[in-house]
């Protein structure tokens, strides 16, 4: 029967205070839980991380990431016999926050979440626009280790918003397709955003067919199996969403 093996992880966190010096023991229990994993469920084509990579996300500690925490990851997994990809999305620890000191009226919109819907069109029409630039400036070291690093997928059609993809898997005669999506977009302040984050189908369309008025649902209808992988679950959208 063909099979997609893939290994889920999420919320590193790396470059929190305090971790550095735990890190070793976490690393060799993880390595150890990996080989008898790997003997029930791999070998694993993919990689899928949904989100929190790093604290606070500083180039320094993408760079880091790569080299004390992926590359011996990739290496122990080749040593167990698998060779995956990476596919991740962005969690609200892997942007930069703007500064909220002196906002602009851009930044005191996207600080709002709960009114989202009036800026929404703006947003996805012109996604280099004023608010656009907030969000890609915030996520930009996000988005410039993910063009950067050596494990990502080489196949991933990018989406609208930093950090959204599509890719598709031929397993045999069985087509796989995984969307990510970036949910976290509106989590630019600290504080409880349950409830309050959006998603747009926009953000559906253009990461599976490169257009916002495109069909998604069509780009599905062309897989036997499709996964979607976002950093929030249901439960921190708001109703809309």
């Amino acid at each position: 029967m063909p099979r997609l093996n893939w290994l889920h992880l999420t919320d590193l966190h790396f470059g929190l205070g305090g971790q550095g010096q735990l890190w070793p023991n976490v690393k060799q229990a993880f390595f150890d839980d990996l080989s008898r994993l790997h003997d029930r469920t791999g070998p694993w084509q993919v990689v899928l991380f949904s989100g929190d990579f790093v604290q606070q996300g500083k180039k320094e500690e993408f760079d880091k990431l790569d080299e004390q925490v992926l590359a011996p990851l990739w290496a122990r997994m080749k040593e167990l016999g698998s060779e995956p990809s990476l596919l991740a999305v962005p969690g609200n620890h892997d942007l930069i926050r703007p500064d909220a000191k002196k906002p602009t009226a851009a930044l005191k919109q996207l600080l709002r979440p709960e009114r989202f819907g009036e800026i929404a069109d703006d947003l996805f029409s012109d996604p280099r626009g004023e608010y656009g630039e907030i969000i890609n400036t915030a996520f930009a070291e996000y988005a410039a280790w993910w063009r950067r690093t050596p494990y990502r997928h080489p196949a991933v059609r990018d989406g609208l918003l930093p950090g959204e993809f599509s890719v598709t898997f031929d397993v045999e005669d069985v087509r796989v397709g995984v969307v990510g999506l970036n949910t976290t977009f509106l989590q630019l302040a600290g504080g409880d955003y349950i409830g309050r984050l959006a998603w747009d189908v926009r953000q559906f369309h253009a990461a599976t067919t490169g257009e916002p008025h495109g069909d998604g649902p069509g780009w599905v209808r062309q897989h036997d199996v499709c996964l979607l992988m976002t950093h929030q679950g249901p439960e921190w959208l708001d109703k809309n969403s």
